[in-house]
């Protein structure tokens, strides 16, 4: 059980059989979602993923961090965090729509059963382009470029957001939006992103790409 500071614990593999139950209620881990057995969770048993902030500063200390859930306070242990060697921070939440505060900056994030990017208010691309769609081995691919030039990395990658539809205009709202796990975020080295999405096998599909 880990409640708060900074950890990169080896978990479960040769554990199994020992560790009964993971439980994170805070601190900055640093480890990968995929492997933890058992799966980790919060006290009150709700599966918990890793949420990432690109705060930039290597091994900087976080002085004050506020998180929202849906609208309400969500404890998280937030005592003695730090940015990892690439100036990440890593915190681990359960499924729900998060605000934050954290020294004094914005950020949101949607935690939909798998590990998510934080987006920083405020500071998304001013356009995005579906340059290329292509349709192979049951997936469609979607290569992305932004304006500004420079905007999609391998941090931001990961905030793109995938709305389809059988037919124009595309819906608002969440239904339209596929899930997170579904959309897979890979950043290219000449500015774009490509995205890949499970074929829904209907004849005709329309695709937006939005920043989560």
């Amino acid at each position: 059980s880990i409640g708060g500071g900074n950890a990169s614990p080896e978990l479960g593999g040769a554990a199994i059989g020992y560790v009964q139950s993971v439980v994170f209620t805070g601190g900055a881990i640093y480890v990968a979602n995929k492997g933890l057995r058992p799966a980790p969770t919060n006290d009150f048993s709700s599966a918990v993923y890793p949420v990432d902030f690109a705060l930039g500063t290597p091994s900087a200390k976080v002085e004050s961090i506020e998180i929202v859930r849906d609208g309400a306070a969500y404890a998280y242990g937030t005592k003695d965090l730090y940015a990892d060697a690439d100036g990440k921070l890593r915190i681990w939440l359960p499924n729900g729509g998060y605000e934050f505060q954290v020294d004094g900056e914005d950020w949101t994030a949607e935690v939909d059963g798998a590990a998510s990017t934080a987006k920083k208010v405020g500071t998304g691309p001013d356009r995005l382009h579906i340059e290329e769609i292509s349709v192979e081995d049951g997936k469609v691919t979607l290569v992305v470029s932004a304006e500004p030039d420079g905007w999609l990395t391998a941090e931001t990658a990961p905030q793109l957001r995938v709305r389809a539809a059988e037919a124009l205009p595309l819906p608002d709202g969440d239904d339209a939006l596929l899930p997170v796990s579904d959309v897979s975020a890979t950043p290219n080295a000449d500015g774009t992103a490509t995205l890949a999405i499970p074929h829904g096998g209907t004849p005709a599909m329309f695709y937006r790409v939005e920043v989560q």
